[in-house]
């Protein structure tokens, strides 16, 4: 079984903290608050949140700069967030957007919207993760084959014996040793271009 993903909500308002926070833990999420943008920043670091509920208006460090500094670090860039504020025009959502904020939620909060953003981003979240993560092991499978490979031509150089492979489809040389380019004639790259028939 999953762990329930964990929300930070930053508002200077404890009321708002509440209420979001009594929301998202009806839906089964664990929720850790922030007043400041200070704080919400060293709370990122302690708990690694899955999502963020941010207010646009903090005391200190705004909730554009907030964004705009955890999207700014690796370590905090994909973690999805959604800016809470009263009203918000249209030069401050563009600013809100720049900064790396996903998504918009307007004051007083309707639950059923809460809701569903926070779902649709935990789950683009966790497929993002997911990617990564086969990314990841891709990575490490193509830096093992290549070092066994490299570890093969080794060997290959290492012997006075002329040794070639030969792909039974193609009929092509698909590995050569420096012995077999000597012998032959050509280097190995020629080697691996020739076609035999």
């Amino acid at each position: 079984m999953n762990a329930p993903a964990t929300i930070l909500i930053v508002d200077d308002d404890i009321h708002n903290r509440r209420l979001l926070g009594m929301l998202l833990k009806t839906q089964g999420y664990t929720t850790v608050e922030a007043a400041t943008g200070e704080v919400a920043l060293e709370k990122v670091v302690e708990h690694s949140p899955d999502l963020i509920l941010l207010d646009l208006m903090l005391p200190g460090i705004s909730g554009h700069e907030v964004a705009r500094l955890l999207k700014a670090d690796p370590a905090s860039a994909n973690i999805p967030i959604i800016m809470v504020t009263v009203k918000i025009d249209r030069e401050a959502r563009l600013v809100a957007l720049k900064a790396g904020v996903e998504e918009f939620l307007t004051k007083p909060i309707d639950r059923a919207e809460l809701w569903l953003r926070v779902r649709n981003l935990l789950r683009l979240k966790q497929q993002g993760d997911q990617l990564a993560d086969h990314s990841a092991n891709l990575e490490n499978e193509i830096q093992l084959r290549t070092a066994d490979l490299q570890r093969f031509r080794s060997a290959m150089d290492a012997t006075a014996d002329a040794i070639f492979l030969i792909n039974r489809t193609s009929m092509r040389i698909v590995e050569a040793n420096t012995t077999t380019s000597d012998m032959l004639g050509y280097s190995r790259e020629e080697l691996l271009r020739m076609q035999h028939r």
